[in-house]
């Protein structure tokens, strides 16, 4: 797995990689859809609820969370986050 951070603009971004064997592309536009899961998900557990839930939780801070070509043949996640400045 290897996680990147940087600031880019006004967005603070997070990509995470990990080093399975990806998603699928008949099911890259479905991952984000409640109660999906992938055909090839290797797991019996989990309700298919995590991927929808941390994209509304991202999308109410102004941000975004998508699926993005990684380095490798792994699944890659890309968080944008408005970079807010606090003043004194």
């Amino acid at each position: 797995m290897e996680v990147r951070s940087s600031v880019r603009g006004k967005f603070y971004t997070v990509e995470v990689e990990d080093n399975g064997a990806g998603i699928a592309k008949a099911d890259r536009n479905l991952i984000f859809e409640k109660f999906s899961r992938g055909a090839n998900s290797g797991t019996e557990s989990g309700a298919g609820l995590g991927l929808a839930i941390s994209r509304q939780i991202i999308s109410r801070m102004d941000g975004t969370l998508e699926l993005v070509a990684g380095k490798g043949s792994g699944a890659c996640f890309r968080v944008r986050l408005p970079v807010v400045k606090v003043g004194r």
